[in-house]
């Protein structure tokens, strides 16, 4: 395959300024962010020794009884959806594969489609994260793939129903939620656990609306369908409390909490000290973590395997597995560890009833509106903005069209680089480049 015309000139840049922005120098504020005004100036509280050790103990306690955790990418292990995908998926390859380097297997195993998280992994690919690293596709995607386990049940676990009747936290919660609605309604337990070598890429939350959520379509769609301002009416606001529950006291291994407030800063970094919390609604702030220990060696995971991390009683260590094999296996102090507290915030426990009836009854047949109607809308939308007539993006595979969906709407913000273009991914799209990039990537 021939290498397009358009990419020679970046391909010189890449040349040129390569050996000096390999490691992603990072210089003050050279790109503005562009985010939606609307997701910008948002409340966000940092809290120190926001739980007691011995709480911390419990939770730490409950992270191992848990015992296995899928990457936070396969979240569909866990739950339901109505749509998986917006119609671009295709059968899956005879050798397991995935034809389309964008695709990930489909919860059967039997097609490919983009993944829940597309938004999050199409821009941590095409700029290197918020950091910039320049790194090629199967190392980006290996530091991405961190691992977690969503947990609905409430009452089963009283150290984290500890945490929702704490005053601290119910105040911490309010002064998030807008003042019209300060009924909590806490919905979701998450546990997040990153091996050396990774990092939670720029993102917003899974957000819900009074007619959607991640039980009905991929989150990349309802991510696009926040940022786009189209559903403003029908988004219900939201609180997380992520709580550092790491042991480790050393700032210089990273990690740290990242969230972009506005289009007048650049990123903020919150170091990720133990027992500490951050409280923001992560459906309206963009947020991230930094590279946790970026000097460590970092098992490969394919996107095309089942990889998982469990927890092993017998000798207290985690090992982390792909297809069954055992790729590594790591103490607790090797892990940075969070649980993240959901809460949505309603005007009213009858508005909070009146959503968990939609959520318990809602299916394609009673309620829940086709996906290709929410693509549609969004097409209008792109079409008034860009001033482009409609047959322009029917010309657009849904693929290419996700794509434009998250470059006009989202508008993640870009690394503090002179070069924030990740040109290491281009050998992926085009191995003639190996050659030449191999000298300034790690493909």
């Amino acid at each position: 395959m021939g290498i397009p015309i358009s990419l020679w000139p970046m391909l010189f840049v890449a040349a040129f300024f390569g050996v000096y922005l390999r490691n992603g120098n990072v210089f003050p504020f050279l790109h503005k962010p562009e985010l939606p005004i609307h997701l910008t100036n948002h409340p966000l509280r940092h809290y120190s020794d926001f739980v007691s050790v011995n709480l911390s103990h419990q939770l730490l306690d409950l992270v191992k009884e848990v015992q296995t955790y899928n990457t936070n990418s396969n979240d569909l292990v866990n739950l339901t959806r109505t749509y998986e995908h917006i119609g671009e998926a295709e059968p899956r390859l005879d050798n397991g594969m995935c034809r389309n380097s964008l695709h990930v297997p489909s919860k059967d195993g039997k097609m490919c489609h983009l993944p829940n998280r597309f938004d999050v992994a199409y821009h941590h690919m095409k700029y290197g994260g918020i950091e910039g690293m320049k790194e090629g596709y199967d190392t980006l995607a290996s530091r991405i793939f961190t691992f977690g386990n969503y947990l609905f049940d409430l009452e089963k676990y009283p150290a984290m129903k500890e945490i929702f009747n704490e005053p601290k936290f119910i105040a911490a919660a309010k002064e998030v939620c807008p003042e019209n609605r300060q009924f909590l309604d806490p919905y979701q337990y998450h546990l997040i656990i990153q091996v050396p070598g990774q990092a939670l890429p720029v993102h917003i939350d899974a957000p819900f609306f009074t007619d959607a959520s991640r039980f009905h379509y991929p989150i990349w769609l309802l991510a696009v369908m926040t940022a786009s301002g189209l559903y403003k009416q029908t988004f219900i606001d939201q609180v997380q409390v992520v709580i550092n529950l790491h042991e480790w006291t050393d700032p210089s291994v990273g990690g740290d909490f990242i969230y972009v407030p506005n289009n007048d800063v650049g990123p903020i970094f919150l170091p990720a000290r133990p027992r500490s919390a951050t409280v923001v609604d992560g459906s309206k702030v963009m947020h991230a973590t930094k590279l946790y220990r970026p000097e460590a060696e970092l098992p490969m995971l394919s996107r095309n395997k089942k990889n998982v991390l469990e927890y092993n009683k017998v000798d207290d260590t985690w090992e982390l597995r792909s297809d069954g094999h055992l790729l590594q296996r790591y103490a607790t102090d090797d892990l940075r560890i969070t649980t993240v507290y959901r809460a949505r915030c309603f005007e009213s426990q009858a508005a909070r009833d009146s959503y968990d009836a939609f959520l318990k009854n809602s299916s394609e047949e009673n309620g829940i509106r086709p996906v290709a109607e929410i693509v549609a809308e969004l097409k209008a939308e792109l079409v008034r903005r860009k001033q482009v007539p409609a047959s322009s993006l029917d010309k657009l595979s849904l693929d290419e069209l996700a794509v434009t969906f998250v470059e006009e709407f989202i508008r993640y913000p870009v690394p503090q680089t002179w070069l924030p273009y990740n040109y290491c991914v281009l050998p992926k799209l085009y191995p003639i480049l190996i050659p030449i990039l191999s000298p300034l990537c790690t493909l």
